[in-house]
């Protein structure tokens, strides 16, 4: 129905719009009298929506936001609490400044860019964790080194003038001094992972200690351990960990030597 002119106020007056107030609009798609009227609470719910709800006219943002999937940056405020966890898919978290937290668990790989520097306050500590690991298993300071032949786990080995790593031998003194203990497998020309101060568990490659806190030599049969020092002419002698156990050494390649007349 048309409004008549009695319906109008002839001069607009400026008022405060509350739930149950009318607005009129007009609707096109209507043929004849387009104009119709509608309360500040219909408008309110029908831009309301996933994570806006409308209540007495009024508009407000829902505090779970589960249903909002996809936002633009978020360029300020913080975080402050509520978060279980922060999961970003395969993204990443970039950031200028300090990162604030307790314990960090990555589930992966952390990796870090090149001349990454690690700095530790006052009392501050890197705790491997593990002072057992599993069969044909390490825990502590791993290089990476090229293979100059093929290397197993558990292989003793030194530095070869080409800057490759090959087996260590207590009896020939150029494959000394060792400089760690295989952990990977390697083939010549490739990279190996190769321990040099840490804890080994090694049932194969290590011979049976009968003495926990029994010195750990260089072998004089290549690339293996004894708990025996060397005692020959022309030996090297090479203490390169302690046992912890019948199979488990503490490694810490120092690479002092003795060599024997």
């Amino acid at each position: 129905m048309a409004l008549t002119q009695w319906q109008l106020k002839p001069v607009a007056t400026e008022t405060t719009i509350t739930s149950g107030d009318f607005l009129a609009f007009t609707d096109e798609s209507e043929t004849g009298d387009p104009i119709n009227k509608l309360t500040v609470d219909n408008l309110a719910t029908f831009f309301a929506g996933t994570g806006i709800s409308a209540s007495s006219g009024v508009l407000s943002v829902d505090a779970s936001q589960t249903g909002i999937t996809s936002v633009g940056a978020l360029d300020v405020g913080s975080i402050t609490s509520g978060f279980t966890s922060i999961d970003v898919g395969a993204g990443a978290i970039s950031t200028t400044g300090a990162v604030a937290t307790g314990a960090l668990n990555p589930a992966g790989n952390l990796t870090m860019a090149d001349d990454t520097v690690i700095n530790l306050g006052e009392a501050g500590k890197i705790d491997f964790g593990d002072e057992a690991p599993a069969d044909n298993a390490a825990t502590g300071i791993v290089f990476s080194f090229i293979a100059g032949a093929t290397l197993a786990i558990g292989d003793v080995v030194y530095i070869h003038t080409d800057g490759e790593v090959a087996k260590a031998d207590a009896d020939a003194v150029t494959s000394m001094p060792a400089v760690g203990i295989c952990v990977s497998a390697g083939t010549d020309g490739n990279a190996v992972d190769v321990l040099v101060q840490g804890i080994m568990h090694d049932t194969s490659a290590f011979p049976t200690f009968s003495t926990v806190g029994a010195d750990v030599f260089v072998s004089t049969t290549a690339g293996a351990i004894t708990a025996t020092a060397p005692s020959g002419s022309g030996d090297t002698v090479q203490k390169v960990g302690v046992a912890l156990h019948a199979d488990m050494v503490y490694f810490n390649f120092n690479t002092t030597e003795v060599l024997l007349a």
